[in-house]
Formats: C-alpha cells, structure tokens, sequence
C-alpha cells in the first residue's frame, strides 16, 4: 500500500523529478493509492479497483454525483398573461433514516413572445416563489436553478411549477422541465 501523505523519504530515490514522480515510480498494477488526491486526477484512474475502499464518499463528492431526478415533461405548455398558472405539480417526500433532500434543482427550457417570462417554483401552499427562473428570449432558452429544502418539516410536501408573463398579452412557453432532488 503506497500513501501518498507520507513524508518525500518513503518514496524510493531517483523517483521524485522535479515536483512530480516519475513515470512508473508507483505500479498500480498491484498496489492501492491512499491518501489525497486532485479530484481531476481521478477520471485518470481506469481501474477502480485500486482506489483504496471508503476514500470516496458520498459526502466527498459532488451535488451532480447526489442527484435524483423525480419528473420530467416534455409536452409544450403557454400561459398568456401576468396571473400564475400552475403547468407542473409533483411531490418530494422526507422521511428519517431514508432520503432527505438538502435541495431541489430545476433545469427548464422558456420563450416569451414580448417582456418577460418567468417560471416559478413553489412549495405546498407558500405565497412566495423559492425559485424564479426567467427569459426574454423569443426562441428557447435553457435556465436552471436551485433552492434548498433543509427547512421543510418531515413528511409530504408538492412541488408546483407556474408560468406567467410581464405583460398582459405576453406568451410564456415551456416545452422542457426536470426537478432533482439533490442528497
């Protein structure tokens, strides 16, 4: 077992050139690397069976790693106007000992024909958005966003999407929609 925390003298000599070691100077063919290393390093390693069992946990990787997609749409919706209207709604649940959401990702596609277009995402029955995500692109545009969920209780809470306009004869389209539930 090779740790690379280990001070410079555990590392045989003629093996260290310059600030790097040289090449073959660590077989990975038989021995396991422990130790710390740069996380773009290690889409380098081919073999996963020679990273050190427990190095890499969950709570080490990234939010992209920690996602579970829970619906996605795909059917164009259009909302004309400045009132709200809900196109989406769905429902997390968090419960001790199983999955609890740190937070909520959305990733969606809106057009507006004039002004503004906004998709909100609230939570049960809250008369504020926790997400606003917004266009003023006539042709498509993908948005994401992000908000956390660490202050719900336990237990059922809906997720609802609503479209609406800045003006009142604007056409806010969405054709794509994806929550996540990030651990």
């Amino acid at each position: 077992m090779i740790n690379l925390r280990k001070p410079l003298q555990s590392i045989p000599s003629g093996f260290i050139t310059g600030d790097m070691l040289a090449v073959n100077a660590i077989d990975l063919t038989s021995d396991k690397v422990t130790g710390e290393l740069p996380n773009t390093k290690l889409a380098a390693i081919a073999d996963i069976n020679k990273i050190e069992d427990g190095l890499v946990t969950l709570a080490k990787v990234s939010d992209d790693v920690k996602l579970t997609p829970f619906i996605a749409g795909e059917e164009e919706q259009s909302v004309t106007g400045t009132t709200s209207v809900g196109i989406i709604q769905t429902g997390i649940s968090k419960v001790t000992g199983a999955f609890i959401p740190k937070k909520i990702r959305i990733i969606a596609t809106l057009k507006i024909s004039a002004g503004t277009g906004y998709l909100e995402i609230y939570v049960d029955s809250e008369i504020s958005p926790r997400l606003t995500l917004f266009t003023t692109s006539s042709t498509y545009e993908l948005l994401t966003g992000e908000f956390s969920s660490t202050d719900l209780d336990l237990g059922r809470h809906n997720i609802i999407a609503k479209l609406r306009a800045s003006a009142s004869l604007g056409v806010v389209t969405n054709d794509y929609i994806e929550i996540y539930t990030v651990k």
